[in-house]
């Protein structure tokens, strides 16, 4: 038991020191509030979206911070585990922060962290040990880790606005999100519905 809190506070006390910087790098754009005439270059369905989200007039966002709880599974038709979360994201530069504790068999803990920093992608599960299990870089990570930072801009819709994304216009109430940063891309449809509502995000 000693052994293992020791290990979670290391983990934890290092996931922080990162959050404290990531949020010190994190900048606010020149034209803070959102106007009317900055959604115009936006496929219809987009627009739509961040007007019923309610970002005219207000403040980009900057910094975000998310709790999560609910159940994550590591297969399709593995078992669900109980996991609580999380999140901080800088919008300018691109970036997030993701640590999880998950209890697996019902008693033993696992730490996870998920990293999009300065363009480079880390996923890191260390298990009820000092070791871990998991420690992935490269560019796949790259990649998947942009792709997640594109999906997960639903809970700041303003960032959409970034210049790092371009928006193309597809069928129906969807539209096509490019997002390219520091040599990587990665796209992503998003789905409204008629309202301007998100319905859905597929990617690779």
């Amino acid at each position: 038991a000693v052994v293992v809190a020791a290990a979670t506070t290391r983990f934890k006390g290092d996931m922080y020191d990162d959050v404290r910087r990531l949020l010190a790098g994190a900048t606010r754009a020149d034209d803070a509030a959102v106007r009317p005439a900055d959604l115009e270059r936006l496929p219809q369905p987009i627009r739509r979206w961040l007007v019923r989200s309610g970002v005219i007039g207000k403040p980009r966002a900057r910094t975000v911070r998310l709790i999560q709880r609910g159940e994550i599974r590591t297969s399709p038709n593995g078992a669900w585990m109980p996991v609580r979360a999380e999140q901080y994201f800088s919008v300018n530069p691109p970036a997030f922060l993701w640590s999880a504790d998950v209890t697996m068999m019902r008693a033993l803990p696992l730490v996870g962290r998920d990293a999009y920093v300065d363009g480079k992608g880390r996923m890191l599960i260390k298990p009820f040990s000092p070791g871990s299990v998991v420690d992935a870089t490269g560019e796949k990570i790259d990649q998947g880790t942009l792709a997640r930072y594109l999906a997960e801009i639903v809970w700041f819709p303003s960032a959409a606005l970034s210049p790092h994304i371009a928006w193309v216009p597809l069928e129906g109430a969807r539209a096509k999100a490019i997002m390219s940063y520091r040599g990587v891309t990665a796209s992503a449809v998003f789905s409204l519905d008629a309202l301007g509502r998100f319905s859905s995000m597929r990617a690779e």
